[in-house]
Parts: C-alpha cells; sequence; structure tokens
C-alpha cells in the first residue's frame, strides 16, 4: 500500500489523458502525450519516490504506447525527436523521485517534532482520569494556537491528604512564553499541593514559585479549590468566579466580595487574600472555566455560560463538557480566539 501513496491523482490522469487521446483520433494532430509530463510532478508532492517511478514508468508506457496509435512513430517520422524528449521525460520523472525523497524526509523529521513536542505538551498538562478520590471530573481544552494541545490556560487536580484541590489558571498572553509559565505554576502547585495544610499558604507558595520565573509585566489568574465532606473551598486569585449546578438545576456563582490579585501581584497588595467555603452537595456540578469561554464572541454577543450550563450539564460529566464544547463552538462559527478551559467537577456517589 505504501508504493501506491499518493499515486492515485497522477495514474487518474494518465488514464484521462489516454482516453482523450483515443477518442480525439489516431493522427498526430490529436497527440495529447505531452501532457503526461504533469503526472509525475503530481505525483511528488504526495508519493514515496518508488510510487512516483511507479507513475513514471506508466507514464512512459502510455506515452510510447500513444506515439504508435497517433503515427508518431511512421516510417516518414523523425524518430529522433521522439527519443530526445524521452530521455526530457526520464530527466523529469528523476527530478520528481529526487523531490518526493525530500519531501518524505522532511516528513519524517516533522514528524519526529511533532511527537517530542506532543510529550512535552502532555507532561504539562496531564490527561484527568474520570474519577479522582471523592469526585469525578469532565474536560475539555481547546488551544488557540495552530496545532497546538496547549497554551496559556492550566488546570490541574489532585488526591491530596487535605482533600481533592483543583487548580484553574489563565497565564497572561499567549505562545511559548505562556507555555513555559504554565508549566512554571503547575510543576509548583504539583509540588506543594500535598504538603502545605492551609489553602491560601498553599497558594502564596505557589505565587512565591512562579514569581521568580516571571517577567515585570506578567500574572497569572488562578482559582484554587479544596473539596470537603459536604462543601468546597474557594480562593480567587484574579480568575474568573466558578459556577455550580445545583441538583434542582438552579445555577449559582462562586464569587466573593474580595479577590485576590492575580498570581505575580501578590506583592503589591498588603492584605492576604482569604478562601471561602460554599455547600457542595450530592448532585452538584461544579463548573470551572477561564476567560476564553466567557470571552468568546458569537453573533448575539459573548457566550452566555451561566443561562447555557443548567441544560448541557448532566451526571455525565464528559459528555457534558462535550455538549458545553460543542455548543460554545457554534455561538462562535466553529472558532476560538483565545485558549479555552471547561472543567466540570461532582461528587463521586461510590464514595
Amino acid at each position: 500500500m505504501e508504493l501506491w501513496r499518493g499515486t492515485r491523482a497522477a495514474l487518474l490522469f494518465t488514464l484521462v489523458v489516454a482516453v482523450l487521446d483515443v477518442v480525439l483520433g489516431d493522427t498526430e494532430q490529436t497527440y495529447l502525450a505531452p501532457l503526461l509530463i504533469a503526472a509525475p510532478a503530481m505525483a511528488a508532492g504526495a508519493a514515496t519516490p518508488a510510487g512516483v517511478a511507479v507513475v513514471g514508468g506508466v507514464v512512459l508506457a502510455v506515452r510510447y504506447g500513444l506515439a504508435l496509435y497517433d503515427n508518431v512513430l511512421s516510417e516518414t517520422a523523425d524518430t529522433r525527436v521522439f527519443a530526445i524528449r524521452t530521455f526530457g521525460y526520464v530527466a523529469v520523472i528523476a527530478a520528481a523521485m529526487a523531490l518526493a525523497a525530500r519531501r518524505q524526509r522532511g516528513e519524517h523529521k516533522l514528524r519526529a517534532v511533532t511527537s517530542v513536542a506532543l510529550a512535552a505538551q502532555h507532561a504539562i498538562l496531564r490527561d484527568l482520569p474520570a474519577a479522582v478520590t471523592d469526585v469525578r471530573v469532565g474536560l475539555r481544552y481547546v488551544s488557540a494556537a495552530d496545532e497546538a494541545l496547549i497554551g496559556g490556560d492550566l488546570y490541574d487536580v489532585a488526591a491530596t491528604p487535605y482533600g481533592t484541590r483543583i487548580l484553574v489558571g489563565d497565564v497572561k498572553g499567549s505562545g511559548l512564553g505562556a507555555v513555559y509559565a504554565a508549566s512554571i505554576v503547575l510543576g509548583a502547585f504539583r509540588a506543594l499541593a500535598y504538603d502545605e495544610p492551609d489553602l491560601a499558604e498553599l497558594a502564596r507558595r505557589v505565587e512565591a514559585t512562579v514569581y521568580r520565573h516571571l517577567a515585570a509585566d506578567d500574572f497569572i489568574t488562578a482559582l484554587f479549590l479544596q473539596v470537603g465532606p459536604d462543601d468546597v473551598t474557594v480562593l480567587h486569585r484574579g480568575h474568573v468566579p466558578p459556577l455550580v449546578v445545583r441538583a434542582d438545576r438552579t445555577v449559582a456563582t462562586l464569587d466573593t466580595a474580595l479577590p485576590g490579585p492575580p498570581l505575580g501581584y501578590g506583592h503589591l497588595v498588603d492584605t492576604r487574600p482569604a478562601p471561602w467555603s460554599a455547600a457542595f452537595k450530592d448532585g452538584d456540578t461544579l463548573v470551572l472555566y477561564t476567560d476564553g469561554v466567557i470571552e468568546a464572541r458569537g453573533e448575539g454577543g459573548f457566550y452566555p455560560l451561566a443561562r447555557r450550563v443548567a441544560v448541557l450539564v448532566d451526571e455525565d460529566l464528559d459528555a457534558s463538557a462535550g455538549r458545553l464544547h460543542a455548543d460554545l463552538l457554534r455561538h462562535t462559527g466553529r472558532a476560538l480566539s483565545d485558549d479555552a478551559v471547561l472543567l466540570l467537577v461532582a461528587r463521586n456517589p461510590l464514595l
């Protein structure tokens, strides 16, 4: 199969030229074989060098057959011209094979680089299991960067001795700088979440670690959460507030009157942001997100997440996250201009 990969269009073109030549008649004036020189060039864009050679062989055979059919090689014809042009065909086929080999080497290098990049991206943003100790999760993450799996948005869920802890954040800016900052935040959270009992102190220590690696005007909005026996503790650091869909399908915003500054700006304020708790019962669903969701524009304005979650979220969190994501894309016309995270969290009924 590898031999024939990418040759279909070139072989079909060869067949069309041959059929047209035969249909138009067996005279030298209807000789269309010179058009066949395009077939090897067509194959060079997708076929292997061996595939181009196969196309070239077919082209030479068809060209010779058409030359006989159209009396181009009659006893009175100058066959030297045909022979010289045949050498030209061979040269074009050889050049097309060389181009195919060069393209194939480039594809191999691209696949190798891509596999390394994907491994790095997966190491930064780990896949979340469907259940983490006492909670279930559903996730959709979309990077606005072409061909990228991650950008400046971040998330993680950790089963710690103090309960399940969750981090959602958004790095200022985009590109490799944002990915680097996201990796620093996640690395600090993963290292400290298991050792620091106090959620506010955890956020402070994460910020202290991150601050050493940030540029002067960089910052990260973040939301730290800790799931308790019947509540959830929330610490805002400049991030958009989460929503909770109650068992009765009402929707509440878990906001605070005194949110803390984004990570990186904590040294600019004297007060220490305090965590606060809200009810989180069986049947409730937390909806965590980044501003790429609620700032996504469509014909009707910004995406109305708070109005849409009640009808799109149910007990199947993965399917619910998929429905929210699809609804978001429909709202924007299938395109997002910013990274976006949708993370749904509910209690695990098995525990």
